[in-house]
């Protein structure tokens, strides 16, 4: 009966071990698509930060020019 028991979990051994290896492998599968949206929203936000950025860096330009031109006429 012992060796009988034996036979069967060495069969049944393989089996385990890749329905272990097919989680183990669906796990990491899923931490990665969690951990590359992560990174897609943070990048979402640092390109909004950077869009905005950009736009007050042209508006604070703009004004700077302004402020040039009308120096420069009273200094006429």
């Amino acid at each position: 009966m012992l060796h009988y028991v034996k036979n069967q979990l060495a069969e049944s051994e393989p089996l385990l071990m890749k329905k272990d290896r097919n989680k183990l492998a669906r796990k990491a599968e899923q931490e990665n698509l969690e951990k590359q949206k992560k990174i897609d929203n943070e990048l979402k936000e640092v390109t909004k930060l950077y869009v905005d950025l950009k736009g007050e860096t042209q508006k604070i330009k703009r004004e700077l020019l302004m402020k040039d031109d009308v120096l420069r006429s009273k200094n006429k």
